[in-house]
């Protein structure tokens, strides 16, 4: 009861921190962005780094930073309930975060000088999903070693040997003829590669409708969002492999910890890239090209990529996770779910 008590309390001292900053004027919400950015520069120079932000650049991951602690205070509100089974509560969770978005974009509509934006109030909300996504992997692998360990003291066997007493569970790559397996394994991961692929050029496509220089800058930011997909790709094939060798094996307990901490790398993973997206675009984009106009396309195109890439990291991620487990179907889907979107919006 005291641990939901504080959660409750947190939860909501970070609702009402975000709608008093959003009940400020534009000036006094510009000078408090200000006195942050110069915070930051200092403490970034300090290291020898010399940041390329602006106050549009603090203002977003200010806002992104606040409602990913939303998200996660949201989550151990849930897992106060049931720690057990928290992510029944999500759809509750997510729902109220997403209205704490709206809510906060609608305040703004108010208030002199400022206005509220549909993109800052999707911005927010994948703020609450990360913090969402964070906490369930957290959850949900200590109640898995807890529950691990009642088992083994009940049954009287070490940590080591358990996996030997789980029973062992068949699934299509164990009993599926070969060439049909072969059929069913490789073109939904055909068909999904060729989509991952096509992102750069559907946004290639688009961009030179309209701008010459907008397409040379997407073309010059081909190598960093593919050292993206290879991060994301190289660790998530390490993880299948480790994966569907364990369920070979029948180790199932093993096959559940190196998904669990797949999810984990990602953020690992979504760090370096976003690291990446704040500091090094302008570096990156100048090494090509001294035309001021396709350096700033480049820094706004890679900035949205690399700062905002940690869904298509977890994507890849979980993707490879069910291929491991002969689940092709659900992966190609939603490869071909977000194709579609980024070919809408």
């Amino acid at each position: 009861m005291r641990f939901r008590i504080i959660m409750f309390v947190l939860t909501a001292s970070v609702i009402a921190f975000a709608f008093i900053h959003s009940s400020m004027p534009s000036v006094e919400s510009a000078q408090e962005s200000e006195s942050v950015l110069d915070f930051v520069t200092v403490i970034l120079k300090f290291f020898g780094i010399d940041p390329n932000l602006s106050d549009h650049i603090i203002r977003k991951i200010a806002h992104f930073t606040e409602y990913t602690v939303l998200g996660a205070l949201l989550c151990s509100c849930a897992y106060s309930f049931d720690r057990i089974k928290p992510i029944k509560f999500v759809p509750y969770t997510v729902s109220i975060g997403l209205f704490t978005c709206f809510v906060d974009e609608t305040i703004q509509l108010g208030i002199e000088g400022r206005s509220g934006q549909v993109s800052d109030m999707w911005i927010d909300f994948f703020g609450v999903l990360l913090g969402t996504a964070v906490m369930l992997v957290a959850f949900t692998g200590r109640y898995e070693r807890s529950t691990n360990y009642m088992y083994a003291n009940k049954k009287g066997i070490s940590m080591g040997n358990m996996e030997n007493s789980v029973k062992p569970h068949e699934n299509k790559m164990g009993t599926m003829p070969m060439t049909r397996l072969i059929l069913t394994m490789s073109l939904p991961a055909i068909f999904s590669m060729t989509i991952q692929a096509m992102y750069n050029v559907v946004d290639s496509i688009f961009i030179g409708n309209y701008d010459a220089d907008g397409l040379t800058a997407t073309s010059l930011a081909y190598p960093l969002q593919m050292l993206l997909i290879a991060f994301a790709a190289g660790t998530a094939v390490g993880v299948n492999s480790f994966v569907s060798r364990k369920l070979g094996e029948k180790n199932f307990v093993q096959a559940n910890d190196g998904a669990t901490h797949g999810l984990v790398t990602c953020i690992f993973n979504y760090v370096i890239f976003l690291l990446l997206g704040l500091f090094a675009v302008r570096p990156f984009m100048a090494m090509y090209t001294q035309n001021e106009a396709i350096v700033n396309y480049g820094i706004q195109y890679l900035t949205v990529v690399l700062c905002f890439s940690f869904f298509s990291i977890v994507q890849i991620m979980v993707e490879k996770t069910l291929q491991a487990t002969g689940n092709m179907i659900f992966p190609m889907l939603s490869q071909f779910f977000g194709a579609i979107v980024n070919i809408i919006f």
